[in-house]
């Protein structure tokens, strides 16, 4: 009965484990406005981040920038990247650092000149 329960305690371990090295994936599509629209793409202590963050509209551009937040309620973050993009180019990103949440800020660079874009993500 011993053996049996510290079996099952391993394979509860052991599946956990798996469970934590599960790559997670989504895309997100929008379309600019004049002020930024923040999306929370992560939060949780991962260790692996990429996201490409893509301008799909016609002729204008936006701005972006991708804020990685060390703490779980802080207020005090890291800028990894911020720019534009003109249509159909895309700014990639690998973070490598722990971080509990990542926030994307989209919005149109000149106003109301919108913009379609996407962006793709996957963490570890």
């Amino acid at each position: 009965m011993k053996y049996i329960f510290l079996t099952i305690i391993l394979l509860l371990i052991f599946s956990l484990s798996i469970c934590e090295d599960i790559a997670l994936n989504d895309q997100v599509t929008g379309t600019s406005t004049n002020a930024y629209v923040e999306t929370t793409i992560y939060t949780g202590r991962t260790i692996y981040k990429s996201l490409i963050i893509k301008n799909t509209g016609g002729t204008n551009s936006l701005t972006y920038y991708v804020h990685c937040f060390p703490y779980e309620s802080g207020s005090a973050y890291y800028t990894f990247a911020s720019g534009a993009l003109t249509n159909g180019l895309q700014a990639n990103c690998f973070i490598n650092n722990i971080y509990y949440k990542i926030i994307i800020g989209i919005k149109s660079t000149s106003s109301s000149a919108h913009s379609t874009y996407s962006f793709d993500y996957i963490k570890r």
